[in-house]
């Protein structure tokens, strides 16, 4: 796959010098893009400011995929345990991805399954995911912005190293069978060194405008 190596060698030096904490971001349905599609997504939010995502399919079922965050940079893969390609059906699709920041000093892994029904135009979806960063740095010496700051003091407890859970709720309308415009919100959550969901928590969600081709 020679395509995909071009891009990974390109998008590489970002990945190493943007900082990280983790994704999120979805803007993604149960469906896969199919053999041989392309699919690029430009996306603005809170609090994230921007993502940049493009997937591949590898094949009619199996995606491969890279994003690019103002906060985390990631490779991507996804499958569809169930999808239909009529109006009125359902898809369903497990994805994970892992990504690195921080000239490497900041990691993160996160795993989704996503559910998705597809109307003549509208296709809304939700989405679970759970994640762990090990950032292995001082983020207020490291001049990270100011709500990374906030939300590892007061999701996390000032812990660098930690699981967490996001649900995503969101719709995509598509305009064509090339275009689409995707509206999501989502709720993080960050969970203690016993396992236990921390008491504080906070909302993120953005608008995406996609192309397939």
């Amino acid at each position: 796959m020679p395509f995909l190596l071009k891009v990974f060698v390109i998008l590489s030096p970002i990945f190493i010098l943007t900082s990280c904490l983790s994704s999120l971001t979805l803007n993604e349905t149960g469906r896969t893009v199919g053999k041989g599609n392309h699919e690029i997504s430009i996306a603005a939010g809170v609090p994230y400011a921007y993502a940049i995502k493009w997937n591949y399919g590898l094949t009619e079922n199996f995606d491969f995929g890279l994003k690019l965050e103002s906060l985390t940079q990631s490779f991507r893969l996804k499958y569809a345990l169930i999808q239909g390609s009529s109006v009125d059906s359902g898809a369903l699709a497990i994805a994970g991805g892992a990504g690195i920041g921080d000239g490497g000093k900041s990691k993160h892994y996160y795993g989704d399954i996503i559910a998705s029904a597809l109307g003549s135009s509208w296709e809304p979806y939700a989405a679970l995911r759970l994640g762990y960063v090990d950032a292995k740095t001082d983020i207020k010496s490291d001049n990270y912005p100011s709500f990374i700051i906030s939300l590892t003091e007061n999701l996390a407890a000032g812990r660098t190293t930690y699981a967490y859970g996001q649900t995503f709720l969101g719709t995509r309308y598509w305009f064509s069978k090339s275009t689409f415009l995707s509206l999501e919100g989502a709720y993080l959550f960050v969970f203690d060194e016993k396992g236990n969901i921390e008491p504080s928590g906070a909302a993120t969600g953005g608008i995406a405008l996609g192309f397939r081709f």
